[in-house]
């Protein structure tokens, strides 16, 4: 399923869902073109739908509205077992990773190079890092806006379920 990320960062983001990375890239050059991704996990997608103020369907000029993700989800490459979609909603380290299995596993924040860390750094917050800020501040700055945003994404996908079940 395409999903469109309403957050544009340049060069796009990277979400992870259950553990697994989706890259949301611009369709085109064009000052605000659509940042779209593909989901395969009906249930991954289930998730960031259900951030309305993050993500929705994308649908072509000819495409009708689809009334849900499909029932079965897709069968992926098993790696490792994936975490319940409600559990992550995160914005990965690495700005140019694809889906799971085609750059392999994210690494983490502290082994990753300072030019890596920057440009992490840059995809969350959409500006540089200061100047004089060390690295384990960098580590640490990333480390704390990535868990707010998980628990924003986790409150919504909760704020969703409290308003269906009223």
């Amino acid at each position: 399923m395409k999903i469109e990320c309403l957050q544009h960062r340049k060069g796009g983001s990277v979400i992870t869902v259950g553990g697994k990375p989706y890259k949301f890239k611009p369709l085109n050059d064009e000052f605000g073109a659509p940042h779209v991704g593909e989901v395969g996990n009906a249930d991954h997608a289930k998730a960031l739908l259900a951030i309305k103020e993050g993500f929705r369907e994308y649908l072509e000029e000819n495409d009708e509205p689809a009334q849900e993700p499909a029932k079965e989800p897709m069968q992926e490459p098993a790696k490792e077992p994936d975490a319940p979609a409600t559990d992550a909603t995160e914005p990965a380290t690495d700005p140019d990773a694809t889906e799971a299995g085609e750059g392999g596993p994210l690494p983490a924040l502290d082994e990753l190079s300072d030019d890596e860390l920057s440009k992490a750094y840059q995809e969350l917050f959409n500006q540089k890092p200061h100047g004089r800020a060390s690295r384990d501040t960098i580590i640490q700055k990333i480390e704390e806006e990535e868990a707010r945003l998980e628990a924003e994404a986790e409150a919504n996908a909760a704020a969703q379920t409290d308003t269906k079940e009223a």
